[in-house]
């Protein structure tokens, strides 16, 4: 019983930590894992349920690159590369930790975090962000999923 009540939630919501640095930024984030997997399964058009488990865990890195992504600037001309991304995982929550590198200075940052958001409408990824001279609390959704960060 308590694996179907942790399968049908009401509440849609992410966690994450990114701390942005001269010319890079660390991210951690959990999601619900019933969530992220049917985000990957709809990104995939409902194919993921024969993949193996490697091949899942390929996919889903794949939709944590596609949609959890910084630039450098406000004018997305400077996109951050992914340099590393690790996934775990426990029985309720799928946690990515991945880095960013960026080609120039962060001294402003573009982030558009928009995980799970075309499955639910009432999605909040909440990141709390330390760097560019503060520490903020931002809530991307499906009506806000990109936010600019720069120094006050």
């Amino acid at each position: 019983m308590l694996s179907t009540l942790l399968r049908f939630h009401s509440v849609h919501i992410s966690y994450a930590n990114a701390t942005i640095y001269a010319d890079s930024v660390h991210i951690k984030v959990s999601y619900y894992k019933d969530d992220f997997t049917k985000a990957v399964d709809n990104w995939f058009e409902g194919k993921t349920k024969s993949f193996t488990p490697d091949q899942m865990k390929d996919a889903e890195a794949k939709y944590f690159k596609e949609y959890c992504r910084m630039w450098s600037g406000q004018n997305f001309t400077h996109p951050l590369l992914q340099s590393s991304c690790s996934r775990t995982d426990d029985a309720t929550s799928l946690i990515f930790e991945a880095g960013y590198r960026s080609d120039i200075p962060i001294k402003q940052l573009t982030i558009d975090h928009r995980v799970i958001c075309k499955e639910y409408n009432d999605q909040m990824n909440i990141m709390t962000i330390t760097g560019i001279g503060d520490t903020r609390n931002i809530i991307f959704s499906q009506s806000k999923p990109t936010a600019v960060i720069s120094s006050n």
